[in-house]
């Protein structure tokens, strides 16, 4: 079946009885129907959300070296980073920064949220 728009589930929904079933029902329909959705109603105040993306911005600015001193390989948990051109066996950088949509410098703009 072919979507047209992009779930969008309030998951304030779910912490209610008597909405919790059918935002169950529309996250399953979502996940296995389209296989990705928007969340919104999470309660994450967009002070702390933009924070949170502003630090993930400033880590992968960060030196190559740096971040591999806490890349997966290294870890047991396979929790860490972890290069595209590995994940994709690609060597073209140009390729890599289209393929991770590398943030443009010369911005400086909100970061937003689904509504």
């Amino acid at each position: 079946m072919a979507f047209t728009t992009i779930p969008v589930l309030d998951l304030s929904e779910a912490r209610s009885d008597e909405t919790k079933p059918a935002f169950l029902k529309q996250l399953r329909d979502a996940l296995l129907e389209v296989g990705f959705l928007y969340i919104k109603g999470t309660g994450i105040e967009q002070d702390l959300y933009d924070r949170v993306c502003e630090e993930g911005i400033h880590f992968f600015d960060l030196p190559d070296d740096e971040k591999l001193r806490i890349e997966m390989r290294n870890e047991a948990s396979f929790l860490g980073y972890s290069r595209v051109c590995l994940a994709f066996s690609c060597r073209d950088e140009a390729l890599t920064r289209r393929v991770v949509g590398q943030r443009d410098h010369g911005t400086q703009g909100r970061l937003a949220r689904a509504a």
